[in-house]
Formats: C-alpha cells, sequence, structure tokens
C-alpha cells in the first residue's frame, strides 16, 4: 500500500508504490514439482510464450489482461514444432488463476527493474485464447 491507500483504510503503508503506483518490490510465485521439459512433454496441442509486448494491457481492475506475443513456440504432441509470432492473448487474470491453471514449473526465471525483483516459474494455463491475423 502506499501512503494515500493506507490512510483510506486506516493501515500503515508498506512502501510499495512507484511513480507509476502500487505494486509490489519483490514478487516471488511458488515453483510447481515439474520441469519445464515435462509439463512440454504433457501438451497435446499449445503454444509456450516466452516474449510479449503490451503485457498487462486491458483493464487490470477487471482482471483483463491482453497483449501481443512477440515470441511464441508452438507444441504439439509434447513437442516444439516451430515459431509463433504477432499473435494476441486475451486472459480474464482472476478466472484463469483460479479455474485454469494447470500446474507451475520447478525452473525458475528472475527479473528485476528498478529495484523492483521477481522470480517466478512458468506457469501453464489452459484454454487461452488467442488470436491472429
Amino acid at each position: 500500500m502506499d501512503r494515500k491507500v493506507a490512510a483510506l483504510l486506516g493501515k500503515e503503508s508498506t512502501g510499495n508504490a512507484s511513480p507509476m503506483g502500487v505494486s509490489p518490490i519483490h514478487l516471488r510465485l511458488a515453483a510447481g514439482d515439474k520441469s519445464l521439459e515435462e509439463l512440454i512433454k504433457s501438451i497435446d496441442y499449445g503454444l509456450l510464450i516466452d516474449g510479449t509486448m503490451g503485457a498487462w494491457s486491458g483493464n487490470p481492475y477487471s482482471g483483463i489482461v491482453t497483449g501481443t506475443i512477440s515470441m511464441g513456440l508452438a507444441i504439439e504432441k509434447g513437442k516444439i514444432v516451430g515459431r509463433v509470432k504477432d499473435c494476441m492473448y486475451t486472459i480474464n487474470a482472476f478466472e484463469y488463476w483460479s479455474k485454469h491453471l494447470v500446474g507451475c514449473s520447478k525452473d525458475t526465471l528472475a527479473s528485476g527493474v528498478r529495484g523492483a525483483s521477481s522470480v517466478y516459474p512458468y506457469v501453464m494455463l489452459d484454454e487461452v485464447v488467442i488470436a491472429t491475423k
């Protein structure tokens, strides 16, 4: 919470604000128990999204997340069969995290921007809508 939100809630600020608003400083998602390779082998037909542009566009208050896939890998029968790019995805984060989360990898990635850091696994969701031209 920043000072404004904390005051509205009658709480103390947690210090997790930036000029762009309230955000976590150190985000960590729990890893799963399967390797990324095992998750890929379990996919009959899908897509590994490895890069996005405009991610987290949409309406974050309603949970709508949309973006362009700048780098994706097509998966068929548990094998990577080709490259996919310039497609769009749309999900409702609230619904997908609660109803469509299939699993998380034990492999994790780390990233950091402007003093913030994140550690997270690969996340496997089902029934994601992907659109192309």
